[in-house]
């Protein structure tokens, strides 16, 4: 683990702090994509390196220093993921990185997996890229490998309810006991080899932010790694206040992985810091719902007369681990727990460099092919950028339910 800001960044230019990240390019153009015996260079090439900026001169010294610590966790969180992922994965990605300076193909290899955090192409079915590694199991290693819906379901009957509501829910695993009969794990017991020392690295972090709520949240949170019991510290992200400098999604949150029942949450993390103007832009448009909801063409009856904007907050991201493969996230809406929505509604995030890196590697490239030569004046990304905006804050407006 790194003690300086040097893990974050190996450019850094009066303030603004670069780190090197994948979005991915215009395949839609490769003659290689339809291609079924794609090589491992084939497949890099549809991915394009693209430095993403973070403005870290606001922060104080604390926040910055603050900043690493959440960067070694979400490093251990990478490892969490991918136990939880495959139960060879971690094995082979440590045998990768070690075979990576042999030469050219050893090295695209060890980075498709790094993109696709495994040895599945997500842009191609997930074929295996690496020689000898199987389909892409559906149960990943978060049920027995050999478990059934049909068997999942039928032992779910037998429980008592607390018990039920763990097997379905977000944050234990299914495992077999020494008789071959289903139990559960924790994800805290299961993985306490990385998520105890990432619980101390978040108390540590929260002890030097500037923001209360967000150092609230850290330690809440770190709290969370080691009890299994999430809701609190959910809640205490939602209310981060729109004064820190710092955000973060830090935890187990999608479920897109568990391919089987899509009930196990993945560990990741996401640092960020606050982009103050882009949110103050996003506030005139919050403040805006109502009267565009007053003026949407339909009937009074249909009207969202209880319309409250969201919490939304425009970020600028500086690290990230766990389950964050390309191609890279641009917003997120969380949390995923319903219980923790219904006590405390839910966050709306954007990430402003991830979509302007998306804009300049992907929409500047397909619009120069697409577009007239005298529209190209009107692809900007603040144009771009204000789309995705209106698109999000307009999800409050109209009817939700008829």
């Amino acid at each position: 683990m790194l003690s300086t800001l040097a893990k974050f960044t190996p450019l850094v230019s009066g303030g603004i702090h670069l780190f090197r990240a994948f979005t991915i390019a215009s395949t839609l153009f490769m003659s290689a994509a339809n291609d079924p015996a794609l090589s491992v260079h084939q497949r890099l090439a549809s991915y394009r390196p693209t430095e993403l900026r973070a403005d870290l001169s606001h922060l104080t010294d604390g926040d910055k220093r603050a900043l690493v610590k959440l960067a070694d966790v979400s490093d251990l969180l990478n490892h969490v993921y991918y136990r939880q992922i495959w139960d060879h994965a971690s094995a082979l990605r440590g045998q990768l990185e070690r075979d990576s300076g042999h030469n050219a193909t050893a090295l695209a290899t060890h980075q498709l997996f790094e993109l696709f955090r495994g040895p599945w192409d997500r842009s191609h079915e997930n074929e295996p890229f690496v020689p000898g590694v199987p389909a892409k199991p559906a149960t990943a290693n978060v049920y027995p490998a050999d478990m059934t819906v049909g068997e999942f379901d039928a032992w779910t009957r037998t429980l008592p309810e607390a018990e039920a509501h763990r097997a379905r829910g977000f944050y234990d695993l299914v495992r077999r006991d020494s008789r071959a009969q289903l139990q559960l794990q924790t994800y805290a017991s299961a993985y306490a080899e990385q998520l105890v020392p990432a619980a101390q690295l978040m108390r540590e972090a929260a002890a030097l932010v500037a923001d209360p709520s967000f150092a609230r949240f850290l330690r809440a949170r770190g709290a969370a790694f080691e009890s299994n019991a999430y809701l609190d510290s959910e809640v205490d992200w939602l209310q981060i206040s729109h004064e820190s400098a710092l955000e973060a999604a830090i935890g187990p949150y999608e479920t897109y992985e568990d391919e089987l029942l899509a009930l196990k949450a993945f560990f990741e993390s996401m640092v960020h810091v606050r982009d103050f103007d882009g949110s103050r832009v996003l506030g005139k448009f919050t403040s805006s719902l109502e009267l565009v909801e007053e003026h949407l063409p339909i009937p009074d009856t249909y009207r969202n007369r209880a319309l409250v904007p969201p919490p939304i907050v425009v970020v600028n991201q500086v690290y990230y681990g766990g389950d964050t493969a390309v191609p890279m996230t641009a917003a997120y809406n969380l949390p995923n727990d319903e219980l923790a929505i219904e006590k405390a509604g839910s966050k709306l995030t954007l990430i402003k460099n991830v979509q302007e890196g998306k804009f300049h590697s992907v929409l500047e490239p397909i619009a120069q092919r697409l577009l007239a030569e005298h529209d190209l004046q009107h692809v900007t990304f603040d144009a771009f950028f204000t789309h995705v905006l209106l698109h999000e804050v307009a999800h409050s407006n109209g009817p939700h339910r008829v």
